[in-house]
């Protein structure tokens, strides 16, 4: 699903605020504000915060959990945290 504005991205690429909020549907404003929560870390700060191509799918699920489970963006650290416990434990049970 395309909407004109995204381009191709590579393993390895680094991307602006503004690269991920056409990948992802998210506004730069709100992008700007899961980093100010500490939701998303960037890579580099200079002189802009810049991301790996990796970030793409935590800020995919974000978004998911926000307009589909209505999740608000101050909950979504701990939302986020208790899912990561959920995976741990998911696979700790799975490697017995």
């Amino acid at each position: 699903m395309s909407d004109g504005n995204e381009r191709n991205v590579l393993p390895g690429d680094m991307l602006t605020v503004h690269d991920l909020s056409c990948i992802t549907g998210l506004s730069e404003r709100t992008l700007r504000r899961l980093i100010s929560i500490e939701v998303i870390e960037p890579d580099e700060r200079t002189p802009e915060p810049c991301f790996r191509t990796e970030v793409v799918v935590r800020v995919r699920r974000i978004r998911r959990l926000h307009v589909e489970l209505g999740v608000s963006w101050s909950s979504m650290p701990l939302v986020l945290d208790l899912l990561r416990r959920i995976e741990e434990l998911e696979r700790h049970v799975t490697d017995r």
